[in-house]
């Protein structure tokens, strides 16, 4: 696990996930082998450049959790299982 400042990159074995912030109510994903390029402007399936946003990060012995004020991924450490909540904590 990765904090970076536009997100989180987890990596597992040989896979990395890339999670980028790009607003409140957008996080932007990329995962596969190696280390695969996080959100990018230069990717032509990108429609709105992505305009990385503030975001809360932390971790405890069974997950780790990136927070923006709409929005919570939580990142299961053993399994590698991502879930989605929205600020009401209901799953997304």
């Amino acid at each position: 696990m990765e904090r970076q400042t536009t997100g989180l990159a987890v990596h597992n074995g040989e896979e990395t996930l890339h999670l980028t912030v790009c607003s409140p109510t957008e996080i932007h994903i990329v995962a596969g082998p190696g280390d695969p390029a996080a959100a990018s402007s230069q990717q032509p399936w990108i429609v709105n450049r992505c305009q990385p946003g503030q975001f809360e990060f932390s971790q405890d012995e069974k997950e780790a959790t990136l927070s923006t004020s709409a929005l919570k991924v939580t990142i299961g450490l053993k399994e590698g299982n991502l879930a989605f909540k929205d600020a009401a904590a209901r799953r997304c």
